[in-house]
């Protein structure tokens, strides 16, 4: 029988551990900086002045977050008490902070994350060096991390574990295995609402149409959908890869398959995994959940120019 435990973290620095759950869920995505966890206990302690700011949450011996406490309630009913939580794992504040605007000259993984202390956050290490990056006015860390990653490899940053960035893919390890006989459900599909069949952007001069790239996924739909954008300067060195990047992004989640099993295994965003004979390739999205039913995980994986 699994067991959930969840350790808060008082604004006063004191800690109190919770074992009774009654429901929570859990979401991993791809393409956010975060985990977020939603979660309702069963309490005889009263939270009438206790105010939860951590929380760290365990199934089994398997981390499912460690982060900030965004939103709590403590109510009392016929004497029983329950404590809703909503947290979010501490590198949510790569979209919660920006770097200072303008050009950064040979820019690092680690001079981008170092510009200024963020708590509870780690990052690979030994990433190459880029000659410089460009920081937009008013964008946050993430976008700026974004930019970086597609100009390193063509890639896109992603957290994994205890607020854990990576720019780089995953050393190989053996796949996470789910049997046939676990799995209750299966889905395939697909997703063009973000498909963008066609970028123009305009030169130094402000002429538009001088770049221009066509998007094959959104044209062998019949999609016609054109945008307009100044020069991105992030991209000087290569404006086409300005458009190339944009049509990468708007490609996310393009395809999918989902698979829900009984129980947990533990991976995590990026780790291959074998669902029993439906499908094989690197996890993107992670829903776990829990209640008097038992847990239940849903991976999904996606299929466009970043994941798999």
């Amino acid at each position: 029988m699994s067991t959930l435990s969840m350790q808060l973290t008082m604004l006063d620095g004191t800690t109190q551990t919770l074992t009774q759950c009654e429901r929570f869920s859990l979401i991993r995505e791809r393409y956010l900086p975060y985990a977020t966890m939603r979660v309702i206990c069963i309490t005889q302690s009263s939270y009438r002045n206790q105010k939860p700011v951590r929380m760290c949450a365990m199934l089994d011996d398997h981390l499912l977050i460690d982060g900030q406490v965004q939103q709590f309630a403590w109510s009392m009913e016929a004497g029983l008490g329950r404590l809703q939580i909503v947290a979010q794992g501490d590198a949510i504040a790569l979209l919660h902070n920006q770097l200072v605007p303008g050009i950064y000259n040979d820019a690092t993984l680690a001079s981008l994350m170092t510009t200024y202390p963020l708590p509870h956050i780690t990052y690979e290490t030994g990433v190459e060096e880029l000659k410089y990056i460009y920081v937009k006015p008013n964008s946050a860390i993430w976008d700026t991390l974004i930019a970086y990653n597609y100009k390193l490899n063509h890639g896109f940053p992603y957290v994994v574990g205890a607020n854990h960035l990576r720019v780089t893919a995953k050393p190989d390890t053996v796949a996470v295995s789910v049997p046939d006989d676990r799995i209750l459900k299966y889905r395939f599909g697909s997703e063009a609402k973000r498909l963008v069949s066609r970028y123009d952007m305009a030169d130094v001069d402000g002429n538009y149409g001088t770049y221009t790239q066509t998007n094959p996924t959104a044209t062998e739909r019949s999609l016609v959908r054109v945008k307009q954008i100044a020069l991105d300067k992030q991209y000087l060195y290569d404006p086409i890869e300005a458009l190339n990047y944009r049509i990468a992004f708007t490609n996310r989640q393009y395809r999918s398959t989902s698979v829900t099993y009984l129980g947990y295994r533990g991976e995590d965003i990026e780790d291959m995994v074998q669902l029993g004979s439906i499908a094989t390739g690197h996890v993107s999205r992670i829903v776990v959940s829990g209640s008097s039913k038992g847990i239940f995980t849903e991976d999904t994986l996606y299929y466009d120019n970043f994941c798999n």
